[in-house]
């Protein structure tokens, strides 16, 4: 297996007869809160996770040759960049970046939305939108968007903690203090 990082372009190997291949889109950039004062609220949101495409492909050696595009995360309130995956000048695989955080103002901005998926045998996924940011003095608030998981937070009176949730088709698991559970969404 090998993850690629940057833009390339590859030879089949001579006994290669198929591939399975993966791509994610960029993230989309988180908006910042701009709060300006010592009093005011700070509200930035989360921008989108870049979409997931999987899948296992017939290949051959004296066939054209693999061409990878990597999708780059986008800066703030911008989308992310697309990734795609192609096998003699055909695109087998496409992941959208996510939609960046967008800041409406200082009482709540809205995640962006994850990007989409196509061309998968294995899968297609969205990615997860990015977390709403609502007003708290203080309190900084938004998440990015995930293609397989995000945070799950706690909050009490005068404090919260954040957990790493991971759900996959419907089913969600999520740890606190070395104990796990397991739940249907």
């Amino acid at each position: 297996m090998a993850i690629i990082m940057a833009d390339t372009s590859m030879t089949v190997p001579a006994w290669a007869t198929r591939v399975e291949l993966r791509a994610i889109g960029g993230g989309g950039g988180g908006s910042s809160s701009l709060a300006t004062d010592t009093t005011g609220s700070f509200c930035g949101a989360g921008g989108g996770a870049g979409g997931d495409a999987w899948g296992v492909y017939a290949v051959s050696p004296t066939g054209g040759g693999l061409s990878v595009t990597v999708g780059r995360g986008g800066p703030s309130e911008q989308t992310g960049g697309p990734t795609l995956v192609s096998y003699e000048g055909q695109t087998l695989l496409q992941a959208e970046g996510g939609q960046g955080g967008l800041f409406y103002s200082t009482d709540g901005s809205a995640g962006g939305t994850g990007g989409l998926a196509s061309g998968g045998t294995l899968w297609d996924q969205t990615g997860t939108s990015g977390g709403d940011g609502q007003s708290g003095a203080y309190t900084f608030s938004g998440y990015g968007g995930r293609p397989l998981g995000w945070w799950w937070t706690v909050r009490q009176s005068g404090w919260q903690r954040r957990y790493p949730l991971w759900c996959r088709r419907r089913r969600c698991i999520f740890c606190v203090r070395n104990k796990c559970a397991l739940y249907w969404r």
